[in-house]
């Protein structure tokens, strides 16, 4: 039995871990913050400093962004951040990691009260400090993780809703939160609530009286939730995210299952006409959809995302291992079978299990960020698996040292295997765009100095946003100087000009117009290596060991 007062004491320890492989090189692993990272924080920057997104759209309770139309708390949270620390490199990355230590703390104490024990309460702040999923998700700037805080925090507050009306209300509000913070939240919570609920009522329908007070109590939170969430639900923009992401309607999925459907007319249709009919069974609107969602569904419970190859997507899973450690694979296992089996004491976690898994699943292959609501619940499961494994083992007093130790050995290598993989792997510090900070200052220079500068739109994504952020632009100058808006087919828009002199080039840089240079002189960046020419600048990647942009400066001057 671990005394109230030790307890609070290692969860300190936990948390002061916890918060060593988050904040640690913030800003070097990864060497660079992705598109969305900058974005965020400089709608962050723009809000403080003017009360404007870069669009100048005042207050929103959806930002624009790119066209992507992100949600506000978190950039809400940056900027309230900013007004306390002012600008720094990273500073979206810093809301993170701060979310990402109040995870660990929530989830010590959730654990703690459903199992009723302190030491489960510290496994479980234990394993949510180390694991590569929530630490991944802590040392970039993503809702999600914001997201997934205020999320714990209703299920804490939920925990204890019998007791005091007021956890209703602060578990309905933190509830209520995430669904502004992190666009997979929004759905998810209220589908959770209302399941939970139905589920209640149908599990313990003998014994009903006995649960009204919890069923009173979640009847409360929903209806609050719902409340609080209505107007993100019902501003202009919420629902384009999800339009862009959901599997069965994006733009890019009906294009490849057009795709598909014509190979297979294609194929058959040079050996009988009438096998084409084949086709139309498999690629049809309704069968699309079953096909879809199963081959998702399938690939979302398989452990091999969480214990072996997590997401595909270097810039969320960089060292390409599980969201968690393989070692606790079997301890997943047995999990899983203690709560099916007791499925009457564990049915919220279950259906938590399975609703958390719509957001990721609705949008195609396993999504380490799209996923993390499922964070707690499979917490819950590794906790249990732990604890039939202590008990099996009670007599071997080594296993709960020898689980601690493995733990930390295991957190150990991945952070090595973390830094080297962020900082010098070609292929992922391209990913993270290590260089786009240094093209966007020596742009700015250039300006500074009268050229007009044209930027290969293929150099990397959202430069207008990169050179604004990283040259520290006075928001109100930026409203005033997206030109030219481009918008795309998939609802995504960015600007072709950036004031008078930065251009982002729609055609090939070899023929780029300079019918807007006024005779001014002209650098052009591309990240192509021209053999007759001599670059007067070449930007390597953090590493130096990679070329990754090249300047080419003009002394020719264009006629108006």
């Amino acid at each position: 039995m671990i005394k109230k007062y030790n307890f609070y004491i290692l969860l300190t320890i936990i948390i002061c871990l916890a918060a060593i492989l988050r904040f640690s090189y913030l800003s070097v692993f990864p060497p660079s913050m992705i598109q969305d990272e900058v974005g965020i924080g400089y709608s962050a920057i723009s809000i403080a400093e003017t009360g404007m997104d870069e669009w100048g759209n005042k207050y929103p309770l959806v930002f624009k962004s790119f066209g992507d139309y992100k949600a506000p708390v978190f950039i809400y949270a940056t900027a309230l951040l900013y007004k306390i620390i002012g600008w720094q490199e990273v500073l979206p990355r810093i809301t993170s990691a701060i979310a990402g230590i109040f995870i660990v703390l929530l989830g010590g104490l959730w654990i703690k009260k459903i199992f009723k024990s302190s030491e489960m309460g510290l496994i479980g702040a234990l394993i949510l400090a180390v694991s590569p999923w929530t630490i991944n998700l802590s040392r970039m700037a993503l809702e999600s993780n914001l997201g997934l805080a205020f999320f714990m925090a209703g299920l804490l507050f939920m925990s204890y809703s019998t007791k005091l009306f007021r956890n209703v209300i602060f578990s309905a509000i933190f509830f209520s939160l995430s669904t502004y913070t992190f666009h997979s939240f929004r759905y998810a919570v209220i589908i959770f609530l209302v399941s939970i609920i139905f589920s209640t009522v149908v599990i313990n329908f003998r014994e009903l009286k006995s649960k009204v007070p919890a069923i009173k109590s979640l009847i409360f939170i929903l209806l609050l939730s719902t409340l609080f969430s209505l107007p993100g639900f019902l501003s202009k923009g919420s629902t384009n995210r999800l339009d862009q992401t959901l599997l069965f309607t994006s733009y890019n999925q009906i294009k490849l299952y057009e795709h598909y459907e014509n190979n297979c007319h294609g194929t058959f249709i040079e050996f009988n006409p009438k096998l084409t009919v084949i086709c139309r069974l498999q690629y049809n609107k309704y069968s699309r959809f079953i096909l879809i969602g199963a081959d998702s569904l399938i690939k979302h419970f398989s452990p091999g995302f969480y214990f072996f190859s997590g997401d595909a997507e270097a810039g969320r899973n960089p060292t390409g291992t599980g969201e968690l450690f393989v070692f606790l694979l079997p301890v997943w296992m047995i999990g899983s079978l203690i709560l099916l089996k007791k499925f009457k004491e564990y049915h919220i976690i279950i259906v938590g299990y399975f609703i958390s898994m719509i957001p990721s699943a609705s949008s195609g292959d396993p999504h380490a960020t799209r996923l993390s609501i499922l964070i707690p619940f499979m917490l819950v499961v590794l906790v249990l698996g732990y604890k039939y494994l202590k008990n099996y083992f009670k007599k071997y007093k080594i296993f709960v040292p020898f689980f601690i130790i493995s733990l930390l050995i295991a957190s150990i290598l991945f952070s090595i295997k973390y830094a080297v993989s962020t900082f010098a792997e070609h292929e992922i510090t391209s990913t993270y765009l290590s260089y786009a900070k240094k093209v966007t200052r020596i742009a700015h220079e250039y300006i500074q100095k009268g050229y007009v500068v044209y930027s290969d739109n293929d150099l990397f994504p959202e430069q207008h946003i990169y050179y604004a952020y990283w040259n520290q632009i006075d928001p109100l100058v930026t409203q005033k100087s997206f030109a030219q808006v481009s918008n795309e087919v998939d609802g995504f828009s960015r600007p072709k000009q950036f004031g008078e002199n930065l251009y982002f080039s729609e055609e090939n840089i070899k023929t780029f117009n300079c019918s807007d240079t006024h005779g001014k002189p002209i650098v052009i960046i591309t990240n192509d290596n021209r053999v007759n020419d001599i670059p007067s600048r070449i930007v390597k990647d953090n590493t130096n060991l990679y070329n990754f942009a090249y300047f080419y400066e003009s002394d020719q001057k264009c006629s108006e």
